[in-house]
């Protein structure tokens, strides 16, 4: 009697199987290693950071029609791909004007590298990238990648030198321990000292005064009252409750609580 057995050969039905199993395998690891999210970028544009499109260099200046198109969206919280939260613009210590961005962006999160990518690129803190918002192309370098958005501002206090020239009536209004507060009810300006010195007339005097200033510090530049800039030779507009004084800096430096 001839003995036969079943042929233990793959059939090309079976590995069509076999190689859609993996294919869904495959498809799987990369849609849970690789997930959609949406993270707050803060990007900042300035000067010295925008190339010209045209000429291939560096812009002079951030033209003014460009920063009227970069509005906080009204409604941010939407599903689009990109929002502008914030916009922050100041104009450092070297008289440029520099922009930060709070870009709501959504992306796609890594979970092996740990990186954020955007239209396939990776968001890298320190590179510079484009984003296209409201038909405006937007290019700067990234400062922070987070899942919750993020305030660059650090709170510090100065230690300023300054002078006023007042009439001379009005030196009586200068007092050691003078403050100036805000609404919330924190002393934001204190006069630490006062010098009276005379003027280049005999009905002006010159007030020299140490004010320890409250600050909010935005990468270089420290912000009194959330906007004036403190600038060696610039005035600042300290609005007591009797006066207001427009003190000329001459001198200020960081101090310690």
């Amino acid at each position: 009697m001839k003995l036969s057995f079943p042929n233990k050969g793959l059939r090309l039905g079976d590995i069509f199987g076999l190689c859609l199993f993996l294919g869904i395998m495959v498809m799987a690891y990369f849609l849970v290693m690789r997930k959609a999210d949406r993270v707050y970028v803060t990007l900042r544009v300035s000067q010295s950071d925008l190339i010209n499109a045209n000429t291939g260099g560096i812009s002079a200046a951030l033209p003014a029609w460009y920063l009227e198109n970069i509005k906080v969206d009204p409604n941010p919280l939407t599903n689009s791909e990109i929002s502008v939260v914030k916009v922050f613009q100041y104009q450092n210590n070297s008289n440029e004007k520099t922009v930060y961005l709070t870009l709501r962006l959504l992306v796609t999160y890594d979970k092996k590298s740990g990186i954020y990518t955007y239209n396939g690129l990776p968001l890298l803190v320190g590179s510079y990238q484009s984003f296209t918002y409201n038909g405006v192309l937007i290019r700067g370098i990234v400062q922070n990648v987070s899942g919750v958005m993020e305030d660059k501002r650090e709170e510090k206090t100065l230690m300023v030198e300054g002078l006023v020239k007042v009439e001379n009536y009005m030196t009586k209004n200068f007092v050691n321990g003078l403050t100036i507060s805000d609404s919330d009810d924190r002393v934001v300006a204190k006069i630490e000292n006062v010098e009276i010195d005379p003027g280049d007339s005999k009905d002006n005097k010159i007030v020299k005064l140490k004010l320890r200033i409250r600050v909010d510090k935005f990468d270089d530049v420290y912000l009194y009252g959330g906007e004036t800039a403190i600038k060696m030779g610039q005035e600042l507009d300290l609005d007591f409750w009797n006066f207001e004084a427009k003190v000329t800096v001459t001198d200020f430096k960081e101090v310690l609580e």
